[in-house]
């Protein structure tokens, strides 16, 4: 029996966000008789996903973080891995800072580049997000086949000329349908679990970093909870700005309303105990947690920052990030009764066993010889 084409996913490391969970959802439905996933990761400290990656048959792989300063370092360490790797056939690269280099590197190195937009490009003007818009450029050149969460990633990253060619794709952030369908039995045991029975649960799922805005959302639910005495803010996921969050929480004198859970392995089932999503992000791609949202059937309130690609249900609202005031009115004023969204979801190409198909036969039909 032949051995399986060795794909190399290059990230920053495998915790629980958006572009790593869309990642373990291929991995976990794709054919690794024919295809086995490897990981280069760019630090030591052990992730969410390691053990479960070793357990399908994974390797992981380290290299320190690339700082520009270690250029030349970093780009000597990758041309001795690949070719201490000739079986790594294929390279798919998620990880946009460094791309230019590691990309380049595979390629020159007999691999088939792949490069995969994962964010629309941030609009605030920092020195670290002017080197990314530079180093994107530098990606353009670099890659054989590219790919985007939506077409405005594509766009923002790669430019027109690439998203129009044959050269890229749009790969969705597809999801295992069947796990979100609503299920009043899950609602009801998982209220009663986080003690949340007869309460008017607001959800939010993401890391806490500048992107995702919680500094804006704690604003919104602040407001909520001065109408609505029942509110209760449900907020998923871990990050850096986890401290100054708490701290502000604490200063609004609401952290008996607010349950933060940490990063967790059953967000479908916390998706069942939720009213409404709520995601006043920044920036983003097409963010893997409003798909689920709309899939367990809930209303999802989004900042105008995302891409309306995301709207696979009807069921998005899109609004301003400037006045809290209104997101909170916005809120309170929808009919928030969930609904069966599966087929839709499944129409729009978001269900896990098409994306998988065709991840599969891009990987056969490239691979280098």
């Amino acid at each position: 029996m032949a051995e399986p084409i060795r794909v190399l996913q290059v990230l920053h490391g495998m915790d629980c966000g958006g572009a790593e969970n869309m990642i373990m959802n291929l991995y976990r439905n794709i054919d690794r008789s024919k295809v086995q996933f490897d990981f280069l990761v760019h630090t030591r400290k052990k992730c969410f996903f390691d053990d479960e990656i070793r357990s399908l048959g994974g390797r992981l792989f380290h290299v320190p973080y690339y700082n520009v300063i270690n250029h030349f370092t970093y780009k000597k360490l990758l041309e001795i891995f690949f070719k201490k790797h000739p079986e790594i056939k294929i390279v798919h690269g998620h990880l946009g800072s460094c791309a230019h280099v590691y990309l380049d590197v595979a390629r020159k190195s007999g691999c088939y580049a792949i490069a995969h937009s994962h964010n629309t490009l941030p609009t605030n003007k920092s020195i670290k997000n002017t080197l990314y818009r530079l180093f994107s450029l530098r990606t353009r050149k670099v890659a054989d086949f590219y790919f985007g969460c939506g077409r405005q990633a594509g766009l923002d990253r790669f430019g027109e000329k690439i998203v129009s060619s044959d050269k890229f794709q749009v790969l969705n952030n597809a999801i295992d349908t069947k796990r979100y369908i609503f299920d009043p039995d899950t609602r009801e045991r998982m209220r009663k679990e986080m003690e949340l029975e007869d309460s008017f649960v607001i959800g939010h799922i993401g890391r806490f970093n500048y992107q995702k805005n919680h500094e804006f959302l704690i604003d919104i639910f602040n407001e909520i909870s001065k109408k609505e005495p029942k509110a209760r803010l449900l907020l998923v996921g871990d990050g850096d700005l986890r401290p100054e969050i708490e701290s502000k929480i604490s200063r609004l004198g609401i952290s008996d309303k607010v349950i933060m859970t940490g990063v967790r392995s059953d967000v479908p089932d916390l998706l069942q105990a939720m009213d409404c999503f709520v995601f006043p992000s920044h920036y983003e791609g097409l963010p893997v947690t409003i798909i689920e949202s709309q899939a367990a059937g809930l209303k999802c309130f989004i900042s105008e920052a995302v891409t309306r690609e995301v709207d696979i249900t009807g069921r998005c609202e899109f609004l301003h990030i400037d006045n809290p005031e209104d997101w909170a009115d916005k809120i309170l004023s929808c009919n928030l009764k969930k609904v069966d969204t599966y087929e839709q979801i499944k129409a729009a190409g978001y269900d896990i066993n098409t994306t998988a198909k065709q991840l599969q036969e891009l990987y056969l039909q490239k691979r280098k010889k």
